[in-house]
């Protein structure tokens, strides 16, 4: 799959969305989504930062991580798990201690 666009990268988003692990963990802490978060590109997110999240309705992505969709997947894997954990309400740092 291409992830040229934050349209591409929302539907990639619904992917993930549809996988059975997830809709399991989602059910068992009564979590569910009636809309994506908002995928903004940016020039950057900050020196060496491919992307942010914020909390459950925000993604910014930096526009060098185009043109490299296996990063860019694993990216969007990762801000989206922070969706999650926000969805959820899950305590906890971002990254671990």
């Amino acid at each position: 799959m291409r992830l040229d666009t934050p349209k591409d990268m929302k539907e990639y988003l619904r992917e993930l969305l549809a996988q059975p692990q997830l809709q399991l963990f989602l059910k068992s802490c009564n979590a569910s989504f009636v809309y994506m978060p908002t995928i903004v590109i940016k020039p950057t997110c900050g020196v060496r930062v491919g992307a942010l999240t914020y909390g459950q309705h925000l993604i910014e992505i930096s526009s060098w991580m185009l043109g490299n969709d296996n990063s860019l997947a694993s990216t969007l894997r990762h801000e989206f798990a922070h969706v999650v954990k926000s969805k959820c309400g899950l305590s906890g740092t971002p990254h671990g201690s």
